[in-house]
């Protein structure tokens, strides 16, 4: 896992804000690589299946707002080099994008890193699997403001078509409440040759 936050500069107080983590069965170690990037905005998982290697990327972007437009776009072009450096067409950026692509439950339309979003996706050739999976009142963040609760749909699973195409489905966890985001999940169909190829018989059909 990494922290976001500075665990030397003083004693914290309250809740912890920011970081990231991959959590596996224990049992199948063997198959996972985690790969550092030096960022405490973005850490990647590969999984190795048979002659198959999956990228999963767990993303944490800044609070949308202006000012931190520049370290999006840094975070946008880091996923970038992933993208074009990977070996695999198999690629899940997922995780907080801070991102609102739709028009928000009650608030505002898409906001800036929202726009921003999709512009890269298009340019990129990626898609945001979960804007084609999920209807339109979806939403992975609820906050309680001066004007009541606002819900947005900020959380996202960026893939590559050929990522995307083996997703069978995907579902936000809103009964999973952890924090002000539900957690969203994505159901994956293996292909066919990866546990043919001597994976644990649970992999053929895997959440994330």
């Amino acid at each position: 896992g990494i922290s976001s936050m500075d665990l030397e500069e003083s004693i914290l107080i309250g809740r912890p804000h920011g970081g990231l983590a991959f959590l596996w069965r224990k049992s199948i170690t063997n198959h996972f690589k985690v790969i550092d990037h030096n960022s405490k905005r973005l850490m990647t998982l590969e999984v190795t299946i048979g002659s198959k290697k999956f990228i999963f990327v767990n993303i944490y972007m800044p609070v949308n707002k202006r000012d931190n437009v520049d370290e999006f776009y840094e975070c946008l072009n880091e996923i970038s080099a992933i993208v074009d450096n990977s070996q695999t067409p198999y690629i899940y950026i997922m995780g907080d994008f801070n991102a609102s692509v739709y028009k928000d439950t009650i608030s505002a339309p898409g906001n800036l890193f929202g726009r921003e979003l999709v512009n890269f996706c298009q340019e990129a050739d990626l898609l945001i699997s979960d804007t084609l999976l999920l209807p339109m009142d979806t939403f992975t963040y609820m906050a309680n403001t001066c004007n009541g609760l606002v819900f947005s749909w900020i959380d996202h699973v960026v893939c590559p078509c050929s990522a995307h195409s083996i997703i069978q489905s995907a579902e936000v966890k809103y009964n999973l409440i952890t924090s002000d985001h539900r957690p969203l999940a994505i159901n994956i169909n293996l292909p066919r040759n990866c546990y043919h190829a001597g994976a644990p018989p649970s992999f053929p059909s895997t959440s994330v």
